[in-house]
């Protein structure tokens, strides 16, 4: 009965959780789609080994931790992670012109996979006009370097673990997938957002 009580008392305390974070997500929405606002579209790609499931459950594993790691090297006060749109996946090939043919060399024993993604950012102009932001704007930069950084000192791999875990069962093929390299291209969009949304 104790264990019973306790594993209760966990899950209670998790959808709790879930559901505080729950509400905070939709006020930080309803915040930044009230406000003027930019927004940043960024193209990135991945290679990561051992990605053998393109299942939803595995797709929202992968696509809510680049969110989660995003969103921490950010100014949460002015800045949001938008969205992450996964739109190519494809395995990855010796012939493969994009990719670095000396690490497919280093992992022609394991199956790479190459995620081709959407970063969608949000900034508020705050007491600065809109237009002056779209030049003074430095999240490419801070977002690139942070990100770039968590993929190469581990961290983004032990939160898609963490997350892959976390999932269960439904995850369990991807549970050893790493993250072995990552680029982002220089040119990306730019909207802006002056007027709230007609209610």
């Amino acid at each position: 009965k104790g264990k019973a009580a306790k594993s209760k008392a966990a899950k209670s305390k998790a959808a709790k959780g879930k559901l505080a974070k729950s509400k905070a997500a939709k006020s930080d929405l309803h915040h930044f789609n009230d406000e003027p606002r930019i927004q940043m579209t960024i193209n990135s790609t991945l290679f990561v080994l051992d990605f053998d499931s393109k299942t939803p459950a595995t797709l929202s594993v992968l696509t809510e931790t680049i969110k989660e790691v995003t969103q921490d090297g950010i100014n949460k006060e002015t800045q949001r992670v938008e969205d992450v749109m996964i739109f190519k996946i494809d395995v990855v090939t010796a012939n493969d012109d994009d990719y670095d043919i000396d690490i497919v060399r280093r992992l022609q024993e394991s199956t790479t996979t190459k995620v081709v993604y959407e970063l969608v950012l949000d900034e508020l102009c705050g007491t600065n006009s809109c237009e002056e932001l779209v030049n003074s704007t430095t999240m490419y930069d801070d977002v690139t370097s942070y990100m770039t950084d968590k993929f190469e000192n581990g961290d983004f791999n032990a939160a898609l673990q963490d997350n892959a875990d976390e999932c269960g069962e439904d995850c369990s093929e991807i549970q050893g997938a790493q993250v072995v390299n990552v680029t982002f291209q220089e040119d990306y969009d730019v909207m802006v957002f002056t007027e709230s949304p007609s209610k």
